[in-house]
């Protein structure tokens, strides 16, 4: 299978966020108040959609910080890079773990999907295989459309008697 993929143009923009930090060895999950993406190359936007995405959420930091980044994947950010989250807590005891969190990003290219074949297919005609893919050519590149194209390839050779290999 091969998968072929092109770059496109991304804007230069940067955010800061302040606070009582704690440690980013820490896996305490804390409920996410606000969300700051520091990136001088993501789009105004794609911050936005990322943050608002997770705000409200309760997450270890680790945690956090990869689902950062499949979000990025998501949004055509192949390579997206994420560093510790710097977590703020907020001091109010009557809702606790309330954090303020701030991560450093570096998306990386952004890349559409390009041509999208199977080679050596020979059970299934190419129009069958690709239709397993909920993502058009062109469009951008995402994560979890693959994951899901993929989970369909499985389950349209298992239900057509074929043993599925681990």
């Amino acid at each position: 299978m091969r998968i072929v993929l092109f770059t496109s143009a991304f804007m230069v923009l940067a955010v800061c966020a302040v606070g009582q930090n704690l440690s980013s060895q820490s896996e305490t999950p804390v409920h996410v108040r606000r969300l700051t993406l520091v990136a001088s190359d993501l789009p105004a936007a794609n911050r936005q959609q990322v943050a608002s995405s997770l705000e409200g959420g309760t997450y270890a930091p680790t945690e956090l910080a990869k689902r950062i980044r499949r979000s990025l994947l998501d949004q055509g950010y192949f390579q997206a890079r994420t560093d510790d989250p710097r977590v703020s807590v907020i001091g109010n005891q009557d809702q606790e773990g309330l954090a303020d969190v701030s991560v450093e990003v570096e998306p990386g290219d952004r890349y559409d999907l390009g041509n999208l074949s199977f080679e050596g297919a020979s059970v299934f005609p190419q129009d069958v295989l690709r239709r397993q893919f909920p993502i058009d050519t062109g469009s951008l590149f995402n994560a979890t459309a693959i994951a899901k194209g993929l989970d369909n390839l499985k389950e349209l050779y298992v239900e057509s008697g074929y043993p599925m290999l681990q």
